[in-house]
């Protein structure tokens, strides 16, 4: 298949198979779930056909005992919530490694029978939309997790250093990005390069979301325009403290009835919450995936807005990989004080933090520095990057430092 991508994620489901009888993968509709799980199982069965479902729901012990070739794969599993207590006497029984690879496109945690169930009994994995790196075939990106690692401002200055020109230059790093900006990386989607197509399949995706997938977590009276509407708006208000005055104003949603919609769409990953430290204490949103945004709102995003959002995209999947370069997952959050500093997101593990700024100038604002500054003052022990999308990379300070776009995606 000409759209099919070696993910990061896999060596890590790889290595849980091999000690844990029941892995998971959950993510939004489209990231790629079905495709690893084909690949990882020798048994692929997908729950979204109704004869399938029946047979699970209906009498779930009988449905796992008839499976001989493991592992096997349960695709959108969270449609025949009886499955779970099956799998759970199943592994209670049988502590074999490998047995089953569970999909999903709702958080687990999120229904009652399937958090029960399946609690110390598996891994997850969340598969987030595709990276630039992925799209090129790169290996995963590790320059901004060895600044992060980095201990001492020495260190990174010679890591700079030893950077090849030629990667600031790269063409193919380019263009990906650019499509991610547009797209976004969700392969069901972003490979789609006929417009009206595309359109076709995110509204036909989104209904499946707002109607079916939404109401197995929560019942609500409101119509499918009006859903499609608040996610709108949240698309539009990326990277800003979440006001649900604002957002009750122009949705016409009482905040109640937001907060609980809100809940949802993070549990079905359309979008994330973000804390934010410094003045300002209320959480920020983004999407989940960008092309969706740009769906929603109809590629009427101002130019920083879309480089910052697609960074964000891009950026987290190092930070956040299990089994990846970190000891553990960084937590992320934005920045922000009352005098105006604004670090659009960062990360944090123990006392190492990280601060990713963003410019469309080679040479950045005073109020991109003055950020940047603040941000340092705040967290004395931290590191600061401003991301360009030019070639020039250069030393701005002790622990700030500004880095072209391509090598932070490297």
């Amino acid at each position: 298949m000409p759209h099919l991508r070696t993910r990061h994620i896999a060596p890590s489901i790889k290595k849980a198979l091999a000690f844990s009888p029941i892995v998971g993968v959950v993510g939004h509709r489209q990231v790629g779930k079905t495709t690893l799980l084909e690949h990882f199982s020798k048994t692929y069965i997908t729950l979204d056909r109704g004869a399938m479902n029946e047979q699970a729901t209906m009498d779930p012990e009988r449905f796992i005992g008839a499976f001989n070739a493991f592992p096997v794969g349960l695709d959108e599993c969270q449609l025949s919530p009886p499955l779970f207590p099956a799998l759970k006497e199943r592994v209670r029984q049988n502590k074999k490694p490998g047995q089953f690879i569970l999909s999903g496109s709702v958080r687990f945690g999120s229904r009652k029978a399937i958090r029960e169930s399946l609690t110390g009994r598996i891994l997850l994995f969340e598969l987030m939309p595709m990276t630039v790196s992925e799209l090129c075939q790169h290996s995963m990106a590790h320059f901004l997790t060895k600044v992060f690692l980095a201990k001492t401002h020495k260190a990174v200055e010679s890591f700079l250093d030893s950077l090849s020109p030629v990667a600031r230059q790269n063409a193919s790093l380019e263009r990906c990005f650019e499509a991610s900006m547009k797209y976004g990386g969700l392969p069901g989607v972003c490979f789609i390069r006929d417009a009206s197509l595309r359109r076709l399949k995110w509204e036909s995706q989104l209904e499946t979301i707002l109607t079916r997938d939404l109401e197995l977590i929560s019942e609500t009276n409101l119509s499918l325009h009006t859903k499609k509407s608040v996610l709108a708006e949240l698309a539009r208000a990326q990277g800003l403290p979440l006001s649900y005055a604002e957002l009750s104003r122009r949705s016409r949603v009482s905040i109640p009835a937001l907060k609980k919609l809100i809940m949802t769409y993070e549990a079905l990953f359309l979008i994330r919450l973000v804390p934010c430290k410094g003045d300002e204490k209320r959480p920020v949103v983004f999407l989940e995936d960008q092309g969706e945004a740009q769906h929603l709102t109809e590629s009427r995003m101002d130019d920083l807005s879309l480089f910052t959002n697609a960074l964000y995209m891009n950026i987290r999947v190092p930070f956040q990989m299990p089994l990846g370069a970190l000891e553990s997952p960084a937590g992320i959050f934005q920045f922000r004080t009352r005098g105006g500093a604004f670090v659009p997101f960062a990360f944090e593990s123990g006392k190492r933090v990280l601060g990713i700024l963003s410019s469309l100038e080679e040479k950045p604002s005073k109020s991109v520095l003055g950020s940047a500054h603040s941000f340092l003052k705040a967290f004395p022990d931290g590191k600061a990057i401003i991301i360009h999308p030019y070639k020039k990379c250069e030393i701005l300070g002790k622990n700030l430092y500004l880095v072209p776009r391509n090598t932070a995606l490297l």
